[in-house]
């Protein structure tokens, strides 16, 4: 592999070590960065993170890196200090019963319990301090996106050096906990540590349900805020069940076009050139029964599946599920209203 490579492993105060290769190098250097009578690293976790980033360098080209945000991330942002304090005290309690257990087996045990990606939900949670100390090429290259999500959750996070995680309202000189902020300042927390400190050209940004806790105006921003995001190079995944963004990027998909009027539609409503996008760059799949053959099985029958949505660059997606039961509720309160008639 061509390609110059460093990575480096912090605690919450100290850089521990730092694991390197130059370009065009086949050598892996490790360097300790602190006194060696400072620390204790269990050799098996070494050598894991080492097998991981031998892994990173020669896959790494061929997979994007993935972000994923789960439907849990809002609990992870409130409970973040307990989970540091629960993790502590056991190691604590490990190291002064049983010297035979190993602490690291131990917590990924306890690990195993949970999805993947809420796991990494809390392990990204967990590390914010150390985080934002990087610096994302979106803060590099796209601050304005950074001032969208900005203008979205109303204000802007902080770590302070002692890990307390606040948020600043905008136009307010106070700082509010997690427990303090609103639900979607904590459902957008580590979307918005991922946007200012760690993203990359390429990466996969997963999303489970970015509607949550978000009003009707923020689940239409949030969904040009992806555009812009693909648009910047970065590749969005999203499951949802919010009729408003998918609306919102029906209407950034009509008005991708050169028809002069759609230009003047753009121009007043505020949509920017970059959040609109064309019918080719996204694929809609929709959850619903339909007729398949399964594996194995001669006939077709009904089973749960993902149909893709057809999409067509002046009409938009067609999401029949969604629009289903909107024109059934439409038509039972026009139904109330006019009589029946």
């Amino acid at each position: 592999v061509s390609t110059a490579f460093e990575h480096k492993i912090r605690a919450t105060s100290a850089e521990l070590f730092s694991l390197s290769k130059s370009e065009n190098s086949m050598e892996l250097v490790v360097s300790l960065l602190i006194d060696k009578g400072k620390i204790q690293f269990p050799t098996d976790v070494l050598k894991k993170i080492i097998a991981d980033v031998i892994n990173e360098i020669i896959f790494g080209r061929f997979f994007p890196n993935t972000f994923i945000s789960s439907a849990e991330r809002t609990g992870a942002a409130i409970f973040r200090k307990e989970l540091n304090f629960a993790r502590n005290r056991l190691l604590k309690e490990v190291s002064q019963t049983d010297k035979n257990i190993d602490p690291i087996q131990l917590l990924s045990g306890v690990y195993n319990d949970y999805a993947l990606p809420v796991e990494r939900n809390v392990d990204f949670t967990r590390q914010l301090e150390t985080i934002a100390k990087q610096s994302s090429f979106i803060a590099e290259k796209y601050p304005d996106i950074l001032d969208d999500f900005t203008n979205i959750i109303g204000g802007e996070y902080s770590v302070t050096r002692n890990d307390e995680l606040y948020f600043r309202p905008q136009e307010k000189r106070i700082r509010l906990t997690m427990d303090e902020s609103s639900s979607a300042v904590r459902s957008l927390l580590d979307i918005g540590f991922y946007l200012r400190h760690v993203a990359k050209q390429g990466d996969l940004l997963m999303v489970d349900e970015p509607e949550l806790n978000l009003h009707p105006e923020n689940q239409c921003r949030i969904a040009r805020l992806f555009v812009r995001l693909i648009n910047s190079g970065i590749k969005v995944f999203i499951t949802t069940h919010s009729d408003y963004i998918v609306k919102e990027l029906n209407t950034l998909i009509m008005l991708n076009n050169d028809k002069p009027y759609l230009k003047q539609i753009a121009q007043e409503e505020g949509y920017k050139e970059n959040e609109l996008i064309s019918a080719d760059m996204i694929k809609v799949y929709i959850a619903e029964k339909a007729l398949i053959q399964l594996d194995g099985n001669k006939k077709r029958s009904h089973n749960q599946t993902l149909t893709q949505a057809h999409i067509d660059p002046e009409l938009g997606i067609e999401a029949q599920s969604f629009d289903t039961t909107i024109n059934r509720m439409n038509r039972i309160q026009e139904a109330v209203v006019w009589g029946g008639d």
